[in-house]
């Protein structure tokens, strides 16, 4: 009987074999860093959502767009495989003690500091007109900082993965794959469908709660990390990554030319695209993490990088802005006895979108180096 079960398993899409920890470790921590570079990259390709979608530059904009759109949902696929296996190291209790000092100080001392932000630099807000109840709203509505959306969210899915840690590991395969294709399926690709051939049908699966676009990225993390995939899969995945990724492209084009403005009909990380182009690029990197991680100076670079993931998301707008500000500043202005620069000119050069995230990464590696120095601060950089 036993046999007979080992051999049904072993037939099985996903083989119960988990990768080794050390491999595993490898994996994250490169992923971490790529998802890092990559919201970077995003950001300082802002010019995406200002110009207009008819300027001959606006394309590569989409292009650049397009390709690092995986950015936000490998953080999330990273939490599900990091976290989903928290009852092998501690309880429940512990597991929410944890996440509640890494993630709350960080969330109410960053939306504050967002807050003066707009109210002493941008002049946006005016600061003794906030109450304590309009902040704390402004906080879990991103008001203050857009990018900071990505709090709440992690918050909210942080609260959700114990339900997923009770599943027993000899059930989880099965069950997880069930769930992730149910969301998927019902919830993402048929309402796509309806959606693009116009149905008027009252599809019940429509809106389940954004909720659940988080934690199918986690969920869907956890089955790429712990269990490996045939090649058959693999390729699969790789495939459905590739066409998901293009087809977003060429959507968001062809249609944002004939609307006037950036389309979001296969835009969003609750779209399928997203989806499937996150697993095929968590994937891949779990399959090349040994061969890169294997370079000795490249292994130094990333695992000092994965140290500053977090603080680095937390804090490179505003040096990203203030980088920006400066071309229309009058001391620059008067130094180099030019006219102000129009951030559109600064933010749609090549060279600017593709080598400042790096700049930016090492900055503010280097102020939370310092920051992590200080009482009391340290407890604000994760």
């Amino acid at each position: 009987m036993d046999k007979a079960k080992k051999k049904k398993q072993s037939s099985s899409p996903l083989a119960e074999k988990a990768a080794p920890v050390s491999t595993r470790k490898d994996f994250i921590t490169l992923a971490s860093v790529i998802a890092a570079l990559s919201v970077m990259l995003l950001h300082t390709n802002n010019c995406f959502w200002w110009m207009n979608v008819g300027d001959p530059r606006w394309p590569f904009a989409n292009v650049i767009e397009t390709v690092f759109y995986f950015a936000a949902p490998l953080y999330f696929m990273i939490s599900g495989a990091t976290l989903i296996n928290y009852r092998d190291r501690y309880s429940t209790g512990q597991y929410f003690a944890k996440r509640a000092l890494k993630i709350l100080p960080a969330f109410f001392a960053w939306n504050f500091i967002a807050l003066l932000y707009q109210a002493f630099y941008k002049k946006t807000v005016v600061f003794a007109n906030v109450t304590l109840l309009d902040f704390i709203k402004g906080a879990f509505s991103s008001q203050y900082l857009g990018i900071y959306w990505f709090l709440p969210a992690i918050i909210c899915m942080y609260l959700v993965l114990p339900l997923f840690a009770a599943v027993e590991k000899d059930k989880r395969r099965k069950i997880f794959t069930y769930f992730v294709l149910v969301c998927l399926v019902c919830n993402k690709l048929i309402p796509l469908i309806i959606t693009l051939f116009k149905w008027e049908f009252p599809w019940p699966f429509a809106d389940q709660g954004i909720w659940l676009n988080y934690v199918v990225y986690a969920v869907l993390g956890y089955l790429i990390s712990e269990y490996e995939a045939p090649a058959w899969m693999r390729w699969t995945v790789y495939g459905l990554a590739l066409a998901a990724m293009i087809l977003h492209g060429i959507v968001t084009l062809e249609d944002s030319r004939n609307i006037g403005s950036v389309s979001y009909l296969l835009k969003g990380y609750e779209k399928l695209p997203s989806y499937l182009y996150a697993a095929g690029v968590f994937l891949f990197v779990k399959e090349i993490s040994d061969d890169v991680m294997k370079w000795k100076p490249l292994r130094f670079v990333v695992e000092k990088m994965a140290k500053y993931t977090f603080v680095t998301y937390l804090m490179h707008w505003y040096l990203m802005e203030m980088f920006l500000d400066t071309f229309h500043a009058t001391w620059f202005t008067d130094l180099f006895g030019c006219a102000p620069i129009d951030v559109l000119v600064v933010g749609s050069n090549l060279w600017y979108r593709l080598l400042t995230p790096f700049l930016l990464y090492a900055v503010c590696m280097g102020v939370a180096w310092v920051l992590r120095k200080l009482p009391l601060v340290k407890y604000i950089v994760p």
